[in-house]
């Protein structure tokens, strides 16, 4: 959610007088939010952590395809770790 809330904060001030237009990039995933943030700079933080977060998506793919059973101790922790600063963020 904290993601999603840097984008729309992102949107708004990008496109300040088209509601339509942020409207339309609202629905974008956050695999494409991710990419679109960190190509602009548009949150320096959050462009320190695009690469820790595309690893963790790719451990959760791999969960919910089944090519993992369980992450590893080291892993949920990284997640977990990751989380808090994803919270910590500010538009």
């Amino acid at each position: 959610m904290n993601i999603y809330r840097i984008w729309y904060q992102f949107l708004k001030k990008s496109y300040p007088n088209s509601k339509q237009k942020v409207d339309s990039l609202t629905n974008w995933t956050v695999e494409q939010i991710l990419e679109t943030l960190s190509l602009s700079h548009a949150n320096s933080a959050l462009s320190e952590l695009k690469k820790d977060l595309d690893g963790l998506r790719g451990i959760r793919n791999s969960l919910l395809h089944g090519d993992i059973i369980d992450p590893t101790t080291g892993e949920a922790k990284r997640c977990i770790d990751i989380s808090r600063k994803i919270l910590e963020l500010d538009a």
